[in-house]
This record gives structure tokens, sequence and C-alpha cells, in this order.
């Protein structure tokens, strides 16, 4: 085989096997942890969750709303300096083969720009999830490429 058929080969297979999640996440996550948690970001970024709501979701234009839970996420900056939420994704499985939740942005907050030293606010996400399949859910909370994402597992409210 050519040099440079056998340098890309374990790149490629290293890649397939961690990208699958999310590309800013690269199979960096920290380890998992209960849903009443916290958690501390390599970028200083601190996060928690709060308790899950279970409601029906509104569907606004080009999404699908539906029996669902709202996620509340507390963000708190630890650092000395503003910290930046522009790479802040929230995303939720369910179910024993843990399938991506629809995401419903009508039902969920912007996220600001940055945050400032020593503050914290409180985002709330809403994601379609089937009432039957709210035994196991996973959180992911990624502030984006240069910091392991925090992973929350739990149980999700039926009603």
């Amino acid at each position: 085989p050519s040099p440079a058929a056998t340098e890309s080969e374990p790149a490629a297979t290293e890649d397939s096997n961690e990208s699958n999640e999310s590309e800013d996440q690269g199979g960096d996550e920290l380890p998992a942890q209960g849903l009443d948690q916290a958690a501390a970001l390599d970028d200083g970024l601190a996060v928690q969750i709060g308790a899950l709501r279970a409601t029906d979701l509104e569907a606004g234009p080009g999404e699908i709303g539906g029996s669902g839970i709202v996620v509340p996420v507390t963000v708190g900056n630890s650092t000395g300096s503003d910290l930046s939420l522009s790479g802040l994704v929230v995303t939720l499985t369910y179910g024993a083969d843990a399938v991506p939740a629809s995401p419903v942005d009508s039902a969920s907050d912007a996220v600001p720009a940055s945050i400032a030293p020593g503050d914290a606010v409180v985002l709330e996400y809403g994601f379609v999830v089937p009432v039957d399949q709210r035994g196991s859910v996973s959180v992911v909370v990624d502030s984006g490429a240069g910091s392991r994402a925090a992973v929350f597992q739990g149980e999700a409210p039926t009603s």
C-alpha cells in the first residue's frame, strides 16, 4: 500500500467512530452523571439540568410538535472574563436505542451571545419525546469546540 493510504486509513476509522454524535463534540464527553448533578466544562462553563417538565409542545413553522418535555439548563460562567455561548448546543436522546429527540425551537429559549463572569442564565429547551420512552433519557450540553460535553442521564416525567 502507498504511504498515503496507510496513513489515512486509521484516521478515517477513528473519525467514523467518534463523529457520529456531533461535529463539534468529536466524541469528547465528560463521564455521564445523573440529571440532578452539576458539571464543570473545560472552558469554564458550569452547567446543571433543572427539573424536567412534561408538556404538549406546539410546533412552530416547519417543526414537529407533540407530547414532549422541557429541559431547563442553567449555564454559569466561572471564569474571570466573558464566555461566548455561540457554540452552545443541547441535545436529548431517549430509550434503549438512544433515539435523537426532535427539538422544538419555538418552545426553546434563545441563547445569548455571551455570559459575563460570575453570571448564570437558565435556558429552556423543548424536545418531542414519546411518553412511553421517557424511562431513560440522556441530555448532552456541548459548549462547542475545545471543551468536552456534559452528559446527564435519568428518567423524564410522563405527566
